[in-house]
């Protein structure tokens, strides 16, 4: 992977003087630049960054849910949905939604 950075050439004219797949050849020196962070500055993800985004979606999820949640009980609470119909319709207990 060093060799195409540090001679300058081509993926491609690399790959040609090595007898591989410039395609396998790329693979190599893209996980490469990953891991070194140097993709991040060219507009990809830092092994840093691809933790962040792994931890931070189920979290992104879970507020999803409640701002739908809250959304409906708006929406019910607007309409006089009865309380143990707006229940239902939230798949909430009837203590937990309140009167």
């Amino acid at each position: 992977m060093r060799i195409v950075g540090e001679t300058g050439t081509s993926i491609a004219q690399t790959a040609r003087d090595l007898g591989i797949n410039d395609g396998t050849l790329a693979n190599g020196v893209k996980k490469d630049r990953l891991a070194r962070g140097e993709a991040a500055a060219a507009g990809g993800v830092s092994e840093d960054e691809r933790t962040e985004l792994t931890r931070s979606r189920p979290e992104n999820a879970e507020l999803a849910l409640g701002r739908a949640v809250l959304t409906r009980s708006v929406v019910l609470r607007e309409h006089d949905v009865p309380h143990a119909a707006a229940c239902r319709a939230l798949g909430a207990s009837v203590f937990w939604f309140d009167k």
